[in-house]
């Protein structure tokens, strides 16, 4: 039985975790828009924060690692016609892609520059239409 709530333990701990990535996320363009870096494979952090933002406002998480970025957009920005796939493709001059919901691709510059050019694609993508 402590083997059990060990486990429940340590899955609250990640909730918590998660939460604190997706707190942070900023307005832009009238969605949220949240990034992190990790050292850790990039896709699962973004599949698990894009689904603790917000549902009913626009969200996209991008998450930077050495091996690659990461874009999620979640059900409310693929509906105001926001897709990952794009906006790594336009971030990264047509490399990369995936689907509306999740896309990557390696960086070949660094990640910051990567935020700070999806970041301004995101303010000027008229999301609050």
């Amino acid at each position: 039985m402590a083997l059990v709530e060990r486990l429940r333990e340590a899955e609250r701990a990640n909730g918590r975790l998660l939460d604190q990535v997706a707190a942070p996320a900023t307005d832009a363009g009238g969605g949220r828009f949240a990034c992190a870096h990790t050292d850790a494979p990039p896709r699962r952090l973004a599949k698990l924060v894009i689904d603790r933002l917000p549902g009913r406002r626009p969200g996209v998480m991008a998450v930077t690692s050495p091996s690659g970025f990461v874009v999620a957009a979640n059900r409310a920005a693929q509906d105001l016609g926001l897709s990952a796939g794009e906006l790594i493709k336009q971030v990264l001059a047509g490399r990369g892609g995936g689907t509306a919901r999740l896309a990557q691709g390696r960086l070949s510059d660094d990640p910051p520059a990567a935020l700070t050019v999806l970041a301004r694609l995101l303010a000027d993508t008229a999301v609050d239409r």
